[in-house]
């Protein structure tokens, strides 16, 4: 997963290793590695899971498929990470929505684990 790069290889490979990861823990079901991009002259950050191959092969995988939606607390963390090298883990937890963002370095490369889990509450009977 460290050594990203832009092609379906990597996203299939990648998809099929958070597929494990995800199965291992009950309490973080959803994994994505997070890395940061460069979308026509823009930083965006890009999150990979769940990759579904197209059947037809006629478009082409795209960047934009796969932006990452942030919040500014979220893309200041980001950003952080990947243009200071920042380490520590951030964890939230609210409304029973759990979030874990895991930086990783090797070898000058970046990325990060993201866990999260929903939790669904609701009443039961009348």
């Amino acid at each position: 997963m460290l050594n990203y790069e832009f092609t379906e290889p990597w996203i299939v490979e990648t998809d099929d290793i958070l597929d494990v990861m995800a199965k291992t823990d009950r309490n973080f079901p959803r994994v994505m590695v997070i890395v940061k991009e460069s979308l026509d002259g823009s930083d965006v950050f890009l999150g990979f899971k769940d990759y579904q191959k197209r059947t037809d092969g006629s478009l082409p995988v795209e960047k934009k498929d796969f932006i990452f939606k942030t919040t500014k607390i979220e893309r200041d963390y980001l950003n952080k990470v990947f243009d200071e090298g920042f380490g520590e883990i951030r964890f939230s937890a609210s409304d029973g929505n759990y979030e874990l963002y895991f930086p990783h370095f090797k070898d000058g490369k970046k990325i990060v684990l993201y866990f999260s889990d929903s939790q669904r509450y609701g009443k039961f009977g009348s």
